[in-house]
């Protein structure tokens, strides 16, 4: 029964962590930064849940976040559900090829999906929607990313401590072996 309120823990912990920093996002950040490009929160714990637990336990993640955050978002929710599924895939793939362990890859997987939600914005807009998207800024299409880069860093701490905080282990295939 305590692993059951540890499992489940896990799940509310980092759903209320990726609430708190979408609220972050769509107010703080407007109220110091003004209109300035801004980083893409949710996009850690979206990269963070697909490399360091198994499809199964991911997938549920990516809906409840998605369901969670569409009503921060001006994105209609079938799409915003398709774009997070797309990264989840994308990165899934990505960690059955090359995968460590650390904060400096987590960063780097995380530029990744920034750098492509963006894209997938435009695609799954002007397949899906009526009113697509239009006129992008090019230039918060890409400092956005980079800064949800930097942001991703010190979040892999904090993401780490409430593993540890529930007891989550990772799976054992997903630890890593130094070759020399």
């Amino acid at each position: 029964m305590r692993e059951l309120g540890f499992f489940f823990g896990n799940y509310l912990l980092f759903l209320a962590a990726t609430l708190l920093l979408a609220g972050l996002e769509c107010s703080l950040w407007l109220q110091v930064f003004g209109d300035s490009p801004g980083p893409n929160l949710w996009v850690p714990t979206l990269v963070y849940w697909t490399l360091t637990r198994e499809a199964t336990e991911s997938v549920p993640m990516i809906y409840l976040l998605t369901i969670l955050l569409a009503g921060l978002t001006a994105l209609s929710l079938p799409v915003f559900l398709v774009i997070n599924m797309t990264l989840f895939s994308l990165l899934y793939l990505i960690k059955q090829r090359i995968y460590t362990s650390g904060p400096v890859y987590f960063m780097l997987i995380a530029g990744v999906a920034a750098f492509s939600v963006l894209p997938l914005h435009a695609l799954f807009s002007w397949t899906f929607e009526e009113n697509s998207l239009t006129h992008p800024s090019w230039f918060k299409w890409v400092l956005e990313p980079l800064i949800t880069m930097l942001a991703a860093l010190p979040l892999y701490q904090v993401f780490a401590f409430l593993d540890f905080a529930t007891h989550k282990e990772r799976p054992a295939k997903m630890e890593t072996t130094h070759h020399e």
